[in-house]
């Protein structure tokens, strides 16, 4: 594929995904599957341009804005975007010439346009959703801050292993990856992460097919232990979807207990089966249709995990189109869900019992918000310090003694909330 063909591709593929409901990754996947003569290096480049475009969008739009002509924005953004990766404005011009698969040639206004342009990601503005502005803002105050949070969130997240314990433990994993020429490091705060020093396919190795290890960022293996599990306790998994934080309290709990894992999704729940025959979780039961049952007397369950759907806003370095996708009703939208789930979680909580609420969104209203107003409701049941039964967080800004509250930018991990509550 010629160098100006890529560039037409990927301004095609960022208008379709911008045009769907579809996740970036699946989309690509779908994509190339069915363009099978692409061969590997275009489709490197193709989707490293693809989702560059993507996460780097709200810094290119005042660009896009001043960028004249009947142009599409769409290849607005793929020249600027290229042009913010050092190529020169000549080079630029040579790869629109508008012969066929390539981009109509470049004006004589334009390329004066991006002539004058730096080389590299535009300083200064940037460009979100007016109504995300708020939420924003909540969760971080200034604008110097915002504009550190939101260009962490834009840039390409490390790909972290959680180390399987019911199958080995972090050092024989580690070893076993060296030994097939992959470099990993210690994940700075879970002790059971390994962080790939170079992003590569880990899924055809006998490491991964064998279960000891899974694909998940730090951020989501720091949830699983704050709820303190033990052998002995009966776990509800409420929104188990498939099954990531399952199969680490079923670790934690050394396949001893009791984890009901449930989901309103069958279909995504269905995923759940073969991970944990993999990983060789024996104390789950997987119940699609527990939540139609009634709650018992006063609740059956020690423990319960409710990782709540989201806006994902802590997780948009790897879907990083869903920025585009995402206003406030959106989030207030899934404020309402929230709210529903937590109260319909806690029925099933056991006096004395603990509730971990997770979400992977960095705003307050799918956050704080949600517990303030079930608490509000809630006079039995009170909010504890998230460090209740874990040891291993670190105390200077990850951590206040209510709330876990991870970001890309201050903990180098995806956005996370995590809340705990008990019930007297």
């Amino acid at each position: 594929m010629k160098p100006g063909a890529r560039l037409k591709t990927i301004a095609e593929l960022v208008e379709t995904i911008a045009k769907s409901d579809e996740p970036s990754d699946r989309f690509l996947s779908i994509y190339f599957k069915k363009n099978r003569y692409i061969g590997s290096k275009d489709r490197k480049y193709i989707s490293e341009g693809v989702y560059g475009c993507l996460r780097e969008k709200i810094f290119l739009e005042e660009g896009v804005k001043a960028f004249t002509g009947d142009r599409n924005v769409f290849e607005k953004r793929v020249i600027l975007y290229a042009m913010s990766k050092g190529m020169l404005a000549q080079e630029v011009g040579q790869l629109c010439d508008g012969s066929r698969y390539h981009m109509r040639s470049l004006s004589s206004q334009e390329l004066a346009y991006i002539d004058q342009l730096p080389n590299e990601r535009p300083k200064g503005a940037f460009v979100i959703c007016p109504s995300l502005q708020a939420p924003f803002q909540r969760a971080f105050g200034t604008e110097p801050l915002i504009k550190e949070e939101l260009s962490a969130l834009m840039e390409k997240g490390p790909v972290d292993i959680r180390v399987n314990t019911l199958k080995g433990n972090r050092d024989q994993v580690q070893e076993g990856l060296a030994e097939k020429g992959i470099e990993t490091e210690l994940t700075p705060f879970s002790p059971v992460g390994l962080r790939l020093k170079k992003a590569v396919p880990l899924k055809n190795l006998e490491l991964f097919k064998q279960g000891f290890m899974e694909l998940q960022d730090e951020g989501s293996q720091l949830t699983a232990p704050l709820l303190g599990v033990d052998t002995h306790h009966r776990v509800l998994d409420y929104c188990a979807g498939a099954g990531g934080k399952t199969l680490a309290l079923s670790a934690i709990m050394k396949n001893k207990g009791k984890i009901l894992a449930t989901d309103i999704c069958p279909k995504r729940l269905q995923k759940t089966i073969p991970r944990l025959k993999r990983a060789g979780c024996a104390n789950v039961q997987v119940d699609p249709t527990f939540l139609e049952k009634t709650p018992e007397n006063g609740g059956s369950f020690d423990r319960i995990f409710v990782d709540a759907p989201c806006s994902g806003s802590g997780t948009w370095r790897r879907h990083p189109e869903e920025l585009e996708r995402t206003s406030l009703d959106t989030v207030l939208g899934f404020q309402v869900t929230q709210k529903k789930i937590l109260r319909a979680a806690a029925r099933h909580l056991k006096s004395e019992g603990f509730l971990l609420y997770v979400t992977c969104s960095v705003f307050k209203e799918e956050n704080e918000d949600v517990i303030e107003d079930f608490l509000t409701h809630h006079s039995q049941w009170a909010q504890v310090s998230i460090n209740r039964f874990c040891d291993f967080l670190p105390s200077t800004g990850m951590a206040n003694p209510v709330y876990l509250k991870l970001s890309p930018y201050r903990t180098q991990t995806d956005g996370f909330f995590a809340a705990l509550l008990e019930k007297k």
